[in-house]
């Protein structure tokens, strides 16, 4: 049987470790300032903050040459690769992928993956292709699987600030709270790949419950993060309510990086859940 090579991109979010045990393939985004272009896995996170308050960057994608290079080393002697990337509602990654497979001729051995989400969702898609592939399955296999997996995701979340979604263009459905901002908490979730709006909440208490609102009865079967950018506390708050809810619940926190944390904005917490496969 081929041998399957999971790719993905650094808005995965995997440590140095877990790329290592795992043997994902990352490929990272860029972090573009005027005078200077960034690798996302070489930005220093804390120094990018004080980065951001002065000039407010665009962000790119992993380019045609990259994919390209990998593809090329992972297809060779007849291997196969399933390519996991951040939603194709918040990035031009998946097409950049897509164009690079069909420019190859090898679509019928590479499957590029719109996971729909980011963070630690991706990372979880891509944990599974890996899981997967190890015990044997083929790539349609994991392809359905991991299909299947997607459409029990949700993300849902509350920013400090409506500004750094405005600027990056990724406000989707949370255009029209613009200016109302200060009168509501806008509680906001990941709608077919697009950021849109759950609800209108006036205090932050409130907005927090909605959250909870929206998780299962039963939690014993899925994965369960509660995902922040520069706000653990707000992310640990967020995770005791979970436990003090849901008794059969196994949660953990993740933290997002500069890619994803220059749309959302520094403050950011919310949940992601999802059916374990």
């Amino acid at each position: 049987m081929a041998k399957i090579h999971v790719v993905t991109d650094s808005t995965a979010y995997f440590s140095t470790d877990e790329i290592k045990r795992y043997g994902v393939t990352v490929l990272p985004l860029k972090v573009i300032f005027t005078d200077k272009e960034y690798n996302e896995t070489d930005i220093n996170d804390a120094r990018f903050l004080d980065m951001i308050k002065k000039e407010y960057p665009a962000t790119s994608p992993p380019s045609l040459d990259e994919f390209w290079d990998v593809f090329a080393e992972k297809t060779a002697d007849d291997g196969e690769v399933i390519s996991i990337h951040l939603s194709s509602g918040l990035s031009g990654t998946v097409q950049t992928a897509n164009s690079v497979a069909q420019m190859m001729q090898k679509s019928d051995r590479i499957s590029v993956i719109d996971s729909g989400t980011m963070g630690i969702g991706e990372q979880l898609l891509a944990v599974t292709a890996v899981q997967m592939a190890q015990q044997g399955h083929s790539r349609e296999e994991i392809v359905g699987a991991l299909e299947q997996k997607k459409a029990t995701m949700r993300t849902i979340f509350m920013p400090s600030t409506l500004e750094y979604l405005r600027k990056g263009g990724r406000i989707g459905g949370a255009q029209a709270l613009i200016g109302t901002f200060l009168q509501i908490k806008p509680v906001l979730h990941i709608v077919r790949g697009k950021v849109d709006v759950l609800d209108k909440i006036r205090t932050t208490a409130k907005a927090l419950q909605r959250m909870l609102q929206e998780l299962p009865n039963d939690l014993s079967h899925h994965d369960i993060y509660c995902v922040h950018w520069h706000n653990k506390p707000g992310a640990e708050e967020l995770r005791k309510m979970v436990l003090d809810n849901f008794k059969n619940a196994d949660v953990h926190i993740s933290e997002l990086g500069p890619v994803i944390g220059v749309h959302v904005g520094p403050g950011f917490h919310g949940i992601f859940f999802a059916e374990k496969v």
